[in-house]
C-alpha cells in the first residue's frame, strides 16, 4: 500500500468513526516512521520516544495506541 492511500483511509476512517488529535499523530507519526525505514518490519517505537516527539504525555501515547484516546 502505498502512502496516498493510507492517508486517504485515515480521513475515511476519522470521518466514520472520529479520532482524537493523538490517535492521528500517532498515525501519522508511524507512517512516517515505516516510510523512513523503508518499510522494514518491525518498526520499533518505544512511547517515551514517541511521547517526546509528538510533545505529548506517555498516557496520552498509550490511549491513542489502544484507540481509547
Amino acid at each position: 500500500m502505498n502512502m496516498f492511500n493510507l492517508v486517504a483511509r485515515f480521513w475515511r476512517m476519522t470521518k466514520d468513526s472520529g479520532s482524537t488529535t493523538s490517535e492521528a499523530a500517532l498515525y501519522f507519526y508511524l507512517l512516517n516512521k515505516a516510510n523512513t525505514q523503508m518499510w522494514r518490519m518491525p518498526i520499533r517505537c518505544p512511547t517515551a520516544i514517541v511521547s517526546v516527539y509528538l510533545n505529548t504525555s506517555k498516557q496520552n501515547v498509550m490511549k491513542a495506541r489502544e484507540g481509547g484516546g
